[in-house]
């Protein structure tokens, strides 16, 4: 929303993990991408615009943020059985590096469709889509939807709303909405809570549209909304809260972009008290806030993001000074390691990443296998084969609960879990086959068929 003074994106980021950065990216630095694939051609480029990012896992690694010319990017879980494309020649980026590329070298809407269009996105932690903003108020969605990218841009975007489902889903239902101006009991969620917020302000909403966007926010404010940001786009300025805290402001017209020998931050826990203008508590990046970031994704039982950030660590200082500067300093950052510790480093994170990959894709595929989610099991067991048979919390494996489903596509889940290197002859923690489980479970005729007719030892 905004107006000839304004042009302004608000973002509620719901999250288990409290706290974070704002970091200043410079200008001027040479950087390659940390891809998870150690056989991928790495994406490589120099950053032509500063910008400025919230993240929870170090610089280099953002969530979302605003560059010098305005442009907005931020991220938003996908929904379920949504999926990067494959492999092919294209450079890769993971998912968070994705966005900082963008805001290093896009200056409009266009410019991010543009570069999209040319690099392919290499998963790290998880399926992610972005909405996309800049000072015009064009805006975008590229969504992942079936494993190819999709864009929705001007008609194609019925409304400026990006959430963790589908674009196209979403769209669809807003575009409903819009053209009856009505709700009722049938509105699906959360498009009752997003249309009135997006579609029908009033004229009194735009005489302090900040306001206004501060709170909508409020309006879809949940029980782990750990951020509130409005970004304003024509002036440079973001406006930011966190739970129980005043309403803060950064103008980037005030921050130095060229390059510094260390990444200079804002502490979120830092100026939580804080009330106004807080741009001049940019500091440098210290190996506490590293420490604390560790601390604040372990005590939300988030190991692999914790795991995650010793290792951008060193990737993101190992950037810094490769362009010979060092930091003398003995408070602020230093990578003390060889290259090869820095290589050791890199491998293991790509383990932390394809351990935490399987863990989430698992959970997924066990909550498909049970509703009966044709779509998703199949994008998941693709993502996870040949290890499909990673055991849920009871020790039961995604087949084992996919046997007694009763959905019309039971039988089509068992095979395709089956062709993707689920075991058959794996017992369950009784000692059951699955055809035993099947059987005693009241599973569909077609699925007993289907596992009596396979080849037994």
């Amino acid at each position: 929303m905004g107006d000839a003074q304004h042009s302004l994106v608000g973002r509620s980021f719901d999250w288990p993990v409290e706290s974070g950065h704002f970091t200043v990216n410079p200008r001027g630095l040479k950087k390659e991408a940390l891809s998870p694939e150690a056989d991928s051609l790495p994406l490589k480029w120099e950053s032509r615009f500063g910008s400025v990012t919230y993240t929870q896992l170090g610089p280099e690694f953002p969530y979302g943020g605003m560059n010098e010319k305005g442009l907005t990017i931020e991220s938003l879980h996908s929904a379920p059985g949504n999926s990067y494309p494959g492999k092919d020649s294209s450079p890769a980026v993971n998912e968070s590096q994705w966005i900082q590329f963008q805001l290093d070298t896009a200056a409009t809407v266009e410019d991010v469709i543009e570069n999209a269009s040319k690099v392919r996105i290499a998963k790290g932690l998880v399926d992610e889509h972005y909405f996309i903003c800049d000072p015009t108020g064009n805006c975008a969605v590229i969504d992942f939807e079936d494993g190819k990218q999709v864009v929705y841009s001007g008609e194609k975007l019925n409304a400026r709303i990006c959430t963790n489902d589908r674009t196209g889903k979403v769209q669809a239902n807003l575009r409903g909405i819009k053209q009856s101006r009505k709700l009722d009991s049938e509105t699906p969620f959360p498009e009752s809570v997003l249309a009135p917020v997006a579609e029908f302000p009033s004229d009194e909403d735009f005489k302090d549209p900040i306001s206004h966007a501060m709170s909508t926010l409020e309006k879809v404010k949940r029980g782990n909304t750990q951020l509130q940001i409005v970004y304003d786009m024509k002036n440079r300025k973001f406006h930011f809260k966190t739970p129980g805290q005043p309403i803060k402001i950064v103008d980037m017209s005030n921050l130095d972009f060229s390059f510094k020998p260390s990444y200079q931050v804002l502490d979120l826990d830092t100026v939580k008290e804080s009330t106004g203008n807080v741009t001049h508590q940019f500091r440098a990046l210290t190996d506490a806030d590293y420490a604390q970031l560790k601390l604040r994704a372990s005590s939300a039982s988030m190991p692999d993001f914790a795991y995650a950030v010793e290792a951008l660590r060193a990737y993101s200082l190992h950037m810094l000074q490769s362009r010979n500067i060092l930091v003398s300093d003995g408070h602020n950052c230093k990578v003390e390691e060889s290259a090869d510790s820095l290589i050791s480093q890199i491998e293991r994170f790509r383990g932390v990443l394809k351990n935490s990959r399987e863990k989430r894709d698992s959970v997924s595929l066990h909550s498909a296998c049970w509703v009966g989610d044709i779509e998703s099991v199949t994008s998941l067991a693709k993502s996870l084969a040949p290890n499909v048979d990673l055991p849920n919390d009871y020790g039961l494996t995604p087949i084992q609960l996919a046997v007694t489903n009763r959905s019309t596509e039971a039988a089509n889940i068992v095979r395709v879990l089956l062709e993707n290197g689920a075991n058959f002859y794996q017992l369950n923690k009784d000692g059951r086959t699955l055809l035993q489980i099947a059987e005693n479970g009241g599973a569909l005729p077609e699925v007993i068929r289907l596992l009596g007719n396979y080849p037994t030892k």
